[in-house]
């Protein structure tokens, strides 16, 4: 095995062992040391590949988004209609979204600590922004939008998946899993309002 093998094969297994203890301990109670006698890695070798354990944690947030978006790139990229994307899109992000790990995530960027409140942004809100964003403009309906309206839209439609399912989860600690047939008759509503939305701002 060669050297990058080798520092390769380190680096994913402290990223495993960090998945593992922050999502079972919380980010706090969770120190280097744990990680490194759960992945065998070392100090060193954190502090090379990642600079501390917020870089470490960082990272997986990160990894575990770039899934989300792996996943919902394979669903939606084959949309033909704007409606088709949109409703494509809304199921494969309210599944990633609604499912135990990223539930999981999601308190625990929340509830740890105050610094971490950006991640949703950083990792979410944003990513999900700019992705949404280059995928609209092959659309005709979004022809005429200028890149700030396109922004609004993106947050509005993302805000509006997110709910109830959100506030269910965080506020009230449902972790009930939706059916699929919820899921799908709550994004073609989101889709119709989304789509009315657009046409009607076109003909102001």
């Amino acid at each position: 095995m060669s050297q990058r093998a080798r520092a390769k094969c380190r680096c994913e297994k402290i990223l495993q062992a960090g998945v593992e203890l922050f999502l079972q301990n919380g980010y706090d109670s969770t120190s280097l040391q744990d990680i490194v006698r759960l992945s065998g890695g070392s100090l060193s070798t954190i502090y090379k590949y990642f600079g501390s354990k917020e870089g470490l944690f960082k990272q997986i947030i990160a990894d575990e988004i770039s899934k989300v978006f792996e996943n919902i790139g394979e669903n939606a990229d084959s949309a033909r209609t704007l409606e088709e994307f949109l409703f494509k899109f809304g199921v494969s992000f309210v599944r990633g979204f609604v499912s135990v790990q990223t539930r999981q995530y999601i308190r625990l960027i929340t509830h740890e600590s105050v610094k971490f409140q950006m991640l949703d942004y950083e990792f979410g809100i944003q990513k999900f922004r700019q992705l949404l964003a280059e995928k609209f403009i092959k659309f005709e309906e979004f022809r005429d939008f200028g890149a700030e309206h396109i922004e609004k839209f993106v947050l509005i439609y993302i805000s509006a998946l997110k709910e109830p399912f959100f506030e269910r989860m965080l506020f009230l600690g449902d972790d009930a899993m939706p059916s699929a047939k919820f899921i799908e008759a709550h994004v073609k509503f989101v889709t119709n309002m989304s789509l009315n939305g657009i046409l009607n701002f076109k003909k102001e």
